[in-house]
């Protein structure tokens, strides 16, 4: 099994180390080994969840959401498929929701410019 140190997981995933460091402070990633020195070390494992990590915070998912997902993957008590598809059903209600508020806000301002 190969192994990754921070360094390197840095800049495969192009994130940085502190980043890293405050995903497992705040148990997003968990299960980080330690070698003789004390230093983090990534299996592929860990680089795949950072991805998936990245992934949901560029779909704009907040923290406290990504860690209640990501702790029900490490128990294996949910699929990533079911994660997303949960997650496109909330960002397409809230694009909806944007398109009624862009809809008002036109309409009134048709209003004002016929006045």
């Amino acid at each position: 099994m190969e192994n990754y140190y921070i360094e390197y997981v840095a800049n495969y995933c192009d994130i940085s180390k502190s980043r890293l460091r405050y995903y497992e402070k705040k148990e997003i990633l968990k299960n980080i080994k330690r070698d003789h020195n004390n230093k983090r070390i990534y299996s592929k494992d860990d680089i795949e969840m950072i991805k998936f990590i990245q992934c949901l915070s560029n779909l704009n998912m907040p923290l406290k959401e990504i860690k209640k997902n990501t702790n029900l993957l490490y128990e294996d008590k949910i699929e990533i498929q079911t994660i997303l598809k949960a997650h496109l059903k909330f960002l397409n209600d809230q694009r909806n929701l944007i398109n009624s508020h862009i809809k008002l806000i036109e309409e009134e301002l048709n209003k004002e410019s016929l006045t």
